[in-house]
């Protein structure tokens, strides 16, 4: 290790023994008699190129200055040795330096990522929102909430029975109705930004997800009425997990080799049908009579359609979910049969109507049981 006091001692006795003064000495270095002072004060030592010309003109070697003492039989070894060890010394300081820089940049990154963490943990979420009544029901709608932004698509009202005239969502806040959005419709891609409270106040977020209403306004017998219904908002996904194991996720889901969940409702229209241009899922075949099959599963309008051909006649089978069906048939001598089967009634129109529930009984275990339960 340096001394530093040691080494300015030798120093001021080397110049003295040299009948030098500080300014003469500083001369011959061509540095500052401040410079000579503050060396043999043991304030500094000389840099290397100094240290030379301090060698030179004292007639004494680098090793002995850095000992601070003239080199002698019984210190040869610790003087011979001091430049090795102020090496030593001085990766020793180097390695504490660059552990004592590592650990501050690891906790700098420690702490960022748990800045990081905290502040997106479970902030990205999507729900799937739904809604019905005996007389309408919400079409898939999806919600897209961050820390950031905020992203609604609602896919509108269906009604088989009623014209509406306008559809509004919002939701409830200290009693009071506050107003999402409103159309004819009801079809929107709402954008929200923090801090642009152009559809609803962004820390309502949560307030929006557990009470969310929907309110229908429609005809009846030329009367306008209201309809309410009160919105399910599930969350089907969250970044909540700390690992993730596409392994898991895979068995998890119980998926086949095609990529299909097993316990998706439509894996079996999935698995067996094509996806049209309309976004429809068709099957066509012809069946073992000679029948031109074609079905066609319309997931939008949950519509199951089976059509039976010949070269003589067309049936048709019409499924809408809910035990309601629908059976049309013709043929060449223009002999038409048609009917509606709702809630086990029938409500025939046309044809033999005796053998309507018999046509209802084959298409559903042919067709229906087969590809949607």
């Amino acid at each position: 290790m340096i001394d530093s006091k040691k080494i300015g001692k030798l120093i001021a006795h080397e110049r003295e023994k040299s009948g030098l003064t500080q300014e003469q000495l500083a001369s011959k270095l061509y540095v500052t008699r401040q410079a000579i002072s503050r060396w043999e004060r043991g304030v500094g030592i000389p840099d290397y190129e100094l240290l030379s010309k301090l060698c030179e003109v004292f007639k004494i070697t680098p090793n002995e200055i850095m000992a601070g003492e003239r080199k002698k039989e019984k210190n040869s070894k610790y003087v011979d040795n001091i430049l090795i060890d102020i090496l030593k010394d001085n990766t020793k300081k180097i390695k504490r330096i660059i552990i004592f820089s590592s650990l501050i940049i690891f906790s700098l990154i420690i702490s960022f990522l748990i800045y990081y963490f905290i502040s997106t943990y479970n902030q990205f979420r999507i729900y799937k929102i739904s809604g019905n009544n005996e007389n309408f029901e919400m079409l898939e709608t999806l919600a897209v909430f961050s820390n950031e932004n905020a992203y609604i698509k609602f896919g509108g009202v269906k009604s088989l029975n009623y014209e509406i005239e306008n559809i509004e969502y919002y939701y409830i806040k200290e009693n009071e109705k506050k107003k999402i959005y409103s159309s004819e419709k009801g079809e929107a891609l709402l954008i929200q930004n923090k801090g642009y409270n152009e559809y609803f106040d962004f820390k309502d977020i949560n307030l929006i997800i557990k009470n969310m209403m929907l309110e229908i306004s429609y005809k009846e017998n030329g009367s306008l009425k209201t309809s309410t219904i009160d919105l399910k908002c599930e969350r089907v996904y969250a970044n909540s997990k700390l690992l993730f194991n596409e392994e898991d996720k895979i068995s998890n889901n119980n998926s086949n080799k095609n990529g299909i969940a097993e316990d998706d409702p439509l894996s079996k229209i999935k698995k067996n049908f094509t996806l049209n241009e309309n976004n429809e899922y068709v099957l066509n075949y012809t069946d073992k009579n000679n029948k031109k099959v074609n079905i066609v599963y319309n997931q939008e309008l949950n519509s199951f359609i089976v059509s039976e051909q010949n070269k003589n006649s067309i049936e048709e089978f019409y499924y809408w979910g809910e035990e309601n069906y629908e059976y049309h048939f013709n043929n060449k001598s223009n002999e038409l049969a048609e009917s509606l089967y709702t809630n086990g009634n029938i409500v025939c129109n046309s044809g033999d109507c005796k053998n309507h529930k018999n046509k209802y009984d084959y298409y559903k275990k042919n067709y229906v049981d087969v590809y949607l339960k």
